[in-house]
């Protein structure tokens, strides 16, 4: 899987289960909708430093963190198998 598409995946699922508009998640992260709009379809991921924003505001687990962060470490772009599922609830 794509890290792109692993973040947006969580992204969705849990601004969802929030029942939040992508302007009302944008607005908490204090983002733009547009940036949360790419995030969310896998366009682009999150710049190095919103992630920690975004796990706080996602309550990333530190399991479906771990592979966000080792993503910009390593520079990898797909995601070893073992990443885990994506959880729906926060």
């Amino acid at each position: 899987m794509k890290v792109e598409t692993y973040i947006s995946q969580l992204v969705q699922a849990r601004r969802l289960s929030a029942q939040m508009t992508q302007q009302m998640f944008a607005k908490s992260l204090g983002i733009s909708r547009t940036t949360e709009y790419r995030w969310e379809h896998g366009i682009v991921k999150p710049n190095i430093a919103h992630v920690g924003i975004l796990a706080d505001k996602l309550k990333l687990t530190p399991q479906e963190l771990r592979p966000i962060l080792e993503s910009y470490r390593t520079n990898q772009t797909v995601l070893p198998e073992e990443s885990g599922t994506i959880r729906l609830d926060s």
